[in-house]
């Protein structure tokens, strides 16, 4: 079984936030439960 990590946001994983985001955009998808990451439009 794999197991799952949750970690808070962090300058760390810009990178991968940053393109989690822009995949949903790009297929129109809706972002849940993602403390405001579908709002904001940088990570600063």
């Amino acid at each position: 079984m794999e197991t799952l990590k949750l970690i808070f946001p962090s300058k760390k994983y810009e990178k991968q936030i940053l393109d989690y985001k822009k995949e949903f955009e790009i297929k129109g998808g809706i972002i849940h439960d993602t403390a405001g990451l579908e709002k904001s439009k940088n990570f600063d």
